[in-house]
């Protein structure tokens, strides 16, 4: 015969017996809280795959529920827009500024080498100012079209940012992307970068900006960059 179980004594817990022959254990529910992993309250549950208890940073999103570019995502495009509007300057800009110092240049010099007169110089000076700023105008030209007109045909990337995979939208999400957007932002950045130090100040401002991490520039012009999601 199984042995008699006798009530615990107050405070203490039940004795467990062992079952009858042919009988199976009688399960014990497990204590409150026990095989359960360590969870602070009021941490946030992790995805599949990280420790329990790790809380979770939200991603940061845009007012039109899209999550926002980070900051080496945007650097990368802005490098790769750099070498394409260089590479382009290089083909266009560069052979027209030497044909036109050439051009300024000859009638001041004579056989031998020396500069006719001082009018001549003066001329020489207007000469050099006028290429100087008829570069500008073409290289400023040529950008916009790249930062505003093709972006804008491509819903607001250009080809460096199609390649880091983010792009230019409005902060509003009730509007729609359009030129004026893309040329204020443009302007805005242009302008500050003709300003000492300015021109960083603005790139460096979305890492500190919340809660839209936007540019200077994105204030300005009121976008925001978001990244595609796959």
């Amino acid at each position: 015969m199984a042995p008699t179980p006798y009530p615990p004594a107050p405070g203490m817990a039940p004795t467990p017996y062992p079952p009858a022959p042919g009988m199976a254990p009688t399960p014990y529910p497990p204590a409150p809280g026990a095989g359960l992993p360590p969870y602070p309250p009021g941490a946030v549950p992790p995805p599949p795959g990280c420790g329990w208890g790790q809380p979770v940073r939200p991603t940061p999103m845009s007012p039109g529920g899209q999550p926002l570019a980070e900051f080496d995502k945007r650097l990368v495009a802005y490098l790769l827009d750099v070498l394409i509007l260089g590479a382009v300057n290089s083909v266009i800009v560069l052979p027209l500024y030497f044909c036109l110092v050439l051009l300024v240049l000859r009638p001041i010099v004579t056989i031998n080498g020396e500069v006719v007169d001082g009018a001549t110089g003066a001329q020489v000076a207007l000469g050099l100012v006028a290429i100087v700023l008829v570069v500008l105008v073409l290289t400023l030209t040529i950008a916009y079209i790249y930062q505003v007109e093709l972006a804008l045909r491509a819903g607001g990337q250009t080809y460096g940012k199609r390649i880091a995979k983010i792009r230019i939208v409005p902060l509003n999400p009730a509007e729609t992307l359009t030129r004026r957007h893309l040329a204020l932002r443009f302007f805005a950045q242009v302008g500050m970068g003709y300003v000492p130090g300015l021109g960083l100040v603005d790139g460096l401002y979305q890492l500190w900006d919340k809660p839209y991490q936007q540019c200077l520039h994105d204030k300005a012009a009121r976008t925001v960059v978001v990244r595609l999601t796959p």
